[in-house]
C-alpha cells in the first residue's frame, strides 16, 4: 500500500479548517486545511467502505464518524505518502475529481497568506502527484483563493475568489471571474489515459 493505516485505528488527520475533499469510487480523499497555528499539507483517505452503514449517526464531524454507541469508527482512515510533485500546504484552495484523479487548484498558506500558484493532478491509482501545465501555451491561472470549481465536459470551471493586485501595491480582491480549465487543451485527459 502506498498510504499507512495504524492496525489499532488510531491514525487519521487532526482537527482543521479550510481543507478540500473529493469523493471517488467511495473513498473521501482530503487535503491541506489549517489550524490557527499551521497550514497542513497531508493527504489521507477514508474508506467509505470500512464504516459499517448501520453503526452510523448523523453526527458526523471532520476526524471521525461517532457510531450510534459513541464510539469512533475511524478504522477506514489512512494517511497518503504521495510521490511525485505534491501541492505545498494550503487552504481557500478547490479540488474536483475527474475520472479517478483530483485535480487541485489555487489556495494561499494560512500562516503567511502568500497564495499559491499552480494546478495540480492526484492520481488515486499510482499515489502519485504531478504539476500540470497547458502545453504549447503561455496561459497561467491567476492565483486565487476561495474560489468555488465544478468538472464540466472536458473540463473544470472556477469561479470567483480573491485574488492579488497586479502589482505588488495592489491589494487582493474579490472577483467575479471565471476560467474554464479544458483539460484536453493541457493534454490532460490524453496523458491520463481519460480521453474516449
Amino acid at each position: 500500500d502506498d498510504f499507512a493505516e495504524d492496525s489499532l485505528s488510531t491514525l487519521k488527520p487532526s482537527g482543521r479548517g479550510g481543507h478540500t475533499a473529493v469523493l471517488i469510487d467511495n473513498v473521501m480523499y482530503i487535503f491541506g486545511g489549517n489550524t490557527v497555528e499551521e497550514s497542513f499539507d497531508d493527504h489521507w483517505r477514508i474508506d467509505l467502505n470500512a464504516v459499517e452503514a448501520d453503526m452510523l449517526s448523523a453526527d458526523i464531524d471532520h476526524t471521525s464518524l461517532s457510531a450510534a454507541d459513541g464510539s469512533q469508527a475511524d478504522n477506514g482512515w489512512g494517511r497518503i505518502t504521495p510521490r511525485g510533485r505534491p501541492p505545498q500546504a494550503r487552504i481557500g484552495h478547490s479540488c474536483v475529481a475527474v475520472a479517478r484523479r483530483m485535480i487541485l487548484y489555487g489556495g494561499r498558506n494560512y500562516i503567511n497568506r502568500v497564495f499559491c500558484s499552480g494546478v495540480y493532478m492526484f492520481d488515486v491509482d499510482t499515489q502519485v502527484w504531478d504539476h500540470i501545465e497547458a502545453e504549447g501555451s503561455s496561459f497561467v491561472p491567476p492565483d486565487r483563493t476561495g474560489h468555488a470549481a465544478i468538472s464540466h465536459c472536458n473540463g473544470i470551471i472556477f469561479f470567483g475568489g480573491l485574488v492579488k493586485g497586479a502589482h505588488p501595491q495592489e491589494e487582493e480582491h474579490a472577483t467575479s471571474g471565471t476560467i474554464f480549465l479544458d483539460l484536453l487543451g493541457v493534454n490532460l485527459l490524453e496523458h491520463a489515459g481519460i480521453a474516449a
